[in-house]
């Protein structure tokens, strides 16, 4: 995870647990008061969430329209931990809210200076 652009935009070079890749940006849009993140993946697949700061915690969303018609929505989470980690938390629903699937759960620990 590093800071480019003049320190405007956060930007993650990501591998998972089944050896895919992806990248992603965030960054702040002042015209909308809300965080933005845009993720792309080496399958083709890319994501856009938009967030906000709330009771000490970023809180993203993402919305997207299923072939089969239903909506899935994504939770996403940024919370400070202490000794400056943080988690990122992932949760997602095709029925509405009524059940939610945990996507993943990390903690992103800071490089050794």
């Amino acid at each position: 995870v590093d800071l480019i652009l003049k320190n405007c935009v956060v930007f993650e070079n990501w591998t998972d647990t089944t050896g895919g890749a992806g990248k992603s940006l965030n960054q702040y849009d002042p015209a909308s008061g809300k965080w933005e993140q845009f993720w792309t993946e080496d399958n083709g697949t890319t994501n856009y969430f938009t967030g906000e700061l709330r009771d000490g915690e970023m809180r993203y969303v993402h919305e997207r329209r299923l072939k089969d018609g239903r909506t899935l929505t994504r939770h996403m989470t940024f919370s400070q931990l202490p000794e400056g980690k943080v988690r990122q938390f992932s949760q997602r629903t095709v029925d509405g809210g009524k059940t939610w699937i945990t996507e993943y759960d990390f903690t992103y620990v800071p490089r050794k200076s």
